[in-house]
């Protein structure tokens, strides 16, 4: 609805800036110790929309992720999830 997404743009995501998301992480960690199923549905999607299309490099800098993974690490867990990227 359109409510739902000027909320988010507006009030959750500074301006529809995906790097100012600190709101919507504390809005998904609020409505899931609420148990509030559409709220949390709604700011999970809007995470889901942020991420869609991005590398894992572009994700973890948009979360300030740290890789800790070795470049052998990464290979591994890769090789074990191809058939994520094939579908």
């Amino acid at each position: 609805c359109e409510w739902d997404r000027a909320f988010l743009t507006a009030d959750l995501i500074k301006g529809g800036d995906e790097a100012q998301h600190g709101r919507l992480i504390d809005a998904i960690t609020i409505a899931n110790l609420l148990h509030a199923g559409g709220l949390l549905e709604l700011c999970c999607s809007a995470v889901a929309s942020m991420i869609k299309d991005k590398s894992p490099r572009q994700i973890r800098a948009l979360f300030n992720i740290e890789n800790d993974f070795t470049p052998e690490e990464e290979e591994r867990i890769r090789e074990e999830n191809r058939w994520c990227e094939e579908a």
